[in-house]
């Protein structure tokens, strides 16, 4: 089984409610951004969507489904607050794994997000997991056994895109 982990886009920073907080113009760019990147490499198929009831994390899975096929019906889980247990969402995605499911995004928060990639990829320790980015996982029955395939954020897209556009002005422009 595959899943995709995903941040929810940058939220505003201060507000009253930490509950209600909503993704900034910013956040919904880069969750737009990401969801593009997703569909034009063709990279994913989504069967089962996992969601925090947060209104960032709800906002990010509304700003990606605009840009490629999701299922309409979405699991909104208490469990993926920021503060989630990692242990009931790992009990969650083995009875998916049990039903057949091929694949699930699950959108949430740190640490939880963090915490989840921990357990499942115990060898990724540490790593930055920014807004808006996504990691893949080929899920094994033996956690330590699954392994990231790939991860992708805004930060990346933009870097790429900066290294091509060099490139091209490199070769392209040349005033000698």
């Amino acid at each position: 089984m595959q899943i995709f982990l995903m941040r929810h886009g940058e939220s505003i920073s201060k507000y009253t409610n930490d509950f209600y907080r909503p993704l900034t113009s910013r956040g919904y760019f880069e969750s737009r951004q990401i969801a593009q990147w997703l569909y034009s490499k063709k990279l994913i198929y989504v069967e089962k969507v996992l969601i925090s009831p947060y209104i960032r994390a709800q906002q990010t899975f509304n700003a990606i489904q605009k840009e490629f096929l999701l299922p309409l019906k979405v699991n909104i889980l208490w469990e993926l607050i920021p503060g989630g247990l990692h242990s009931k969402i790992i009990t969650y995605i083995q009875e998916l794994e049990q039903d057949m499911a091929q694949s699930v995004m699950i959108i949430s928060h740190l640490p939880l997000i963090r915490n989840l990639l921990d357990v499942l990829c115990p060898q990724t320790k540490n790593k930055i997991f920014s807004t808006s980015a996504v990691a893949c996982i080929d899920l094994c029955s033996k956690p330590i056994s699954s392994k990231i395939q790939w991860y992708i954020s805004p930060q990346i897209i933009k870097q790429n895109r900066l290294n091509k556009d060099y490139a091209n002005y490199e070769t392209n422009n040349d005033p000698f």
